[in-house]
C-alpha cells in the first residue's frame, strides 16, 4: 500500500462540501498570492505559494489546480487534530464568501489543491514558540506510486509529478519580500466580500492539545502565528 504526504504550512484558507455544497471537490485548498501592501489599514507583506519536494526543489505555484490523480476511493476525512487546532470563523460574522475566488480560480487564487480522498491533520509547526504557527496536512492512499496531476486554472496545460511511496512533499505560503508581520492573516479575507467591521486575528490554538503522528516540519521555515492556516467558515 502506497501513500504520499503533503504538509500545507502558511497561509492556506480551507472550505469544504459540508459548507458549500455547490463545491465540486469535497474539499479544496485555497492557496492566496498577494503582491504586498495595505489591507483594511494594515501593511500586509507579498506572499506566494511554491512546492517543494523531497529533495528541496520548489516550484512556484502560479494559477494551478493540484489533486492526487491515482488516489484510492477511501473518502475525505478531516482528523480531529485539524477540527481541534485550525482557527475557524465564528459563524456569527457576517461575511459574504466571493464565488470567483471560492470555486473559479479567480486572483487572487494562486492555486487550489482538490481532495476527494484523504485523512486531514493540523500539528503545531513550532512547540518553542508562544504562539506558534499551525500547519495542515493531508495523507492520501494511493494505488501504486503518488502521482501529483497539475493543470492551468484557465488553460489546458498539463503535468504530472510520480512520487516514491511514502514520499513528503511541501506547500510553503511564505513571505516573499521579508519577514511575516503580525497582520498577515488578512490575505485570507481576500477570499471574501469586504467585511463592514476590521477582521480580528483569528483565536490562537491551545498549546495543550494533543497533536500525535505529525510528520517533522522544516525547521528552516521561519513560521509566525500570524501565517497560520485558517479554515472557512
Amino acid at each position: 500500500m502506497s501513500h504520499i504526504i503533503i504538509r500545507f504550512i502558511g497561509l492556506c484558507t480551507h472550505i469544504g462540501q459540508v459548507n458549500f455544497p455547490d463545491l465540486q471537490p469535497k474539499h479544496r485548498m485555497i492557496l492566496l498570492g498577494f503582491g504586498g501592501d495595505a489591507l483594511r489599514g494594515k501593511p500586509v507583506n507579498a506572499h506566494q505559494p511554491q512546492l517543494v519536494k523531497e529533495d528541496k526543489q520548489a516550484f512556484l505555484l502560479q494559477r494551478m489546480r493540484l489533486r492526487i490523480a491515482n488516489a484510492k476511493p477511501t473518502g475525505f476525512v478531516r482528523h480531529d487534530s485539524f477540527l481541534a487546532a485550525v482557527p475557524h470563523l465564528d459563524h456569527s460574522e457576517k461575511l459574504t464568501p466571493k464565488d470567483g475566488v471560492l470555486y473559479a480560480g479567480d486572483l487572487p487564487v494562486q492555486a487550489y489543491f482538490d481532495v476527494d480522498d484523504g485523512e486531514l491533520h493540523a500539528c503545531i509547526a513550532s512547540a518553542n514558540r508562544t504562539k506558534p504557527a499551525i500547519g495542515t496536512w493531508l495523507k492520501v492512499e494511493t494505488e501504486g506510486d503518488p502521482i501529483l496531476h497539475v493543470t492551468g486554472l484557465h488553460s489546458d496545460e498539463v503535468t504530472q509529478w510520480r512520487f516514491a511511496h511514502r514520499s513528503v512533499i511541501g506547500i510553503h505560503n511564505i513571505a516573499t519580500g521579508g519577514a511575516d508581520s503580525a497582520d498577515d492573516y488578512l490575505i485570507n479575507y481576500l477570499a471574501f466580500e469586504e467585511p463592514t467591521e476590521i477582521p480580528q486575528p483569528p483565536p490562537e490554538p491551545d498549546p495543550g492539545i494533543a497533536l500525535d503522528h505529525c510528520p517533522v516540519l522544516d525547521p528552516e521555515i521561519d513560521l509566525t502565528s500570524s501565517c497560520s492556516n485558517t479554515g472557512f467558515p
